[in-house]
């Protein structure tokens, strides 16, 4: 199913979507984490002015940036303010939080993401560099810098942070296998990627088969993912496994692999989730809308303050009962 389009920072969608959220027992806490959870659900569904009014709320009741359930609020206030168009607050509020801490590097990311869609290259390129300065060993920073111009169209700008990882990639073979990739050096990317795998790296098996499969050599891609599958796995893997199938739109497998590792009874709470919504997924893909629904609204009842979930319920609602039927 085509997903709508809908004006988000995608680094900024990662963030909210691992961020912790935190349980305090106060009724001032409860109160305010309700507001913040109201204001995810508000954000899923397109209402940011309505979830912006309630992150707002959330931080009348707890405006210290220097913990984590008021950190989490300024972060949903500016993803909200920054989707309801407004730029000149999400900066503001991505402001507050490097003035509370300067080594804030996730903010200095993210702010930098809408000045350059403000087309304000001069700001965006000066907090790019203090998140090279704060992290200049993290080289997947440097790679998300890279997208982030990529994704607004200044490519060559963001360049010169491919090849500073490639310059300083050591044993980092995943990191440095992505570069290339960028780069279209395809053949030494696959080289990195390899190398990666054998450093025990199992996050490279996707972009590795990624590529043989773009380079149209499938009987390696099927060699790679079988080599995959006879490994020991965890949860994670099968999260990975379960990827990989969906990208290469073999959406049988990719059930029959979900529906396997949600037989294990090693799966932590982490792996069991992603599993979950993998599930919802290759339903999804395989237009079978109704076991999908039920799977998205079993789902929400264990993890209710899953925004991209109430979303994907909202689509599916929509495929089941399309307007005009």
């Amino acid at each position: 199913m085509q997903k709508k389009k809908i004006r988000l920072l995608t680094a900024a969608l990662l963030f909210a979507a691992i961020m912790a959220m935190t349980g305090c027992s106060s009724a001032r806490s409860q109160e305010e984490d309700e507001d913040r959870t109201e204001g995810i659900c508000a954000m899923a569904q397109g209402s940011y002015g309505k979830a912006q009014d309630l992150f707002e709320q959330a931080l009348e009741k707890n405006s210290n940036p220097k913990n984590s359930s008021g950190l989490d609020s300024y972060y949903y206030k500016a993803i909200a303010q920054f989707n309801s168009g407004d730029e000149d607050g999400a900066i503001a509020t991505y402001s507050e939080l490097i003035k509370a801490d300067a080594k804030n590097v996730d903010a200095y990311f993210l702010r930098a993401n809408v000045y350059l869609s403000k087309q304000n290259a001069d700001a965006a390129e000066a907090d790019f560099n203090q998140v090279s300065q704060l992290k200049p060993n993290d080289l997947m920073r440097q790679l998300f810098i890279y997208e982030s111009y990529r994704k607004y169209g200044q490519e060559d700008k963001g360049k010169v942070y491919l090849q500073y990882v490639i310059d300083h990639e050591g044993e980092d073979y995943l990191s440095g296998a992505k570069a290339k990739d960028y780069f279209g050096q395809t053949d030494a990317a696959a080289s990195d990627y390899q190398a990666a795998v054998r450093a025990g790296k199992n996050e490279a098996y996707r972009p590795l088969i990624a590529l043989l499969d773009r380079q149209q050599r499938k009987d390696e891609a099927d060699a790679a993912l079988a080599e995959y599958k006879h490994k020991k796995l965890s949860g994670e893997d099968y999260h990975n496994i379960v990827s990989i199938q969906l990208d290469r739109a073999a959406y049988e497998d990719a059930r029959a692999d979900v529906d396997k590792a949600l037989e294990s009874k090693s799966l932590n709470a982490g792996e069991k989730r992603k599993l979950l919504s993998d599930q919802v997924a290759c339903l999804e893909r395989l237009c079978q809308y109704d076991e999908a629904q039920a799977k998205a609204e079993a789902y929400l009842k264990l993890y209710p303050k899953d925004g991209e979930m109430i979303r994907e319920l909202k689509l599916i609602e929509y495929a089941r009962n399309p307007i005009g039927e």
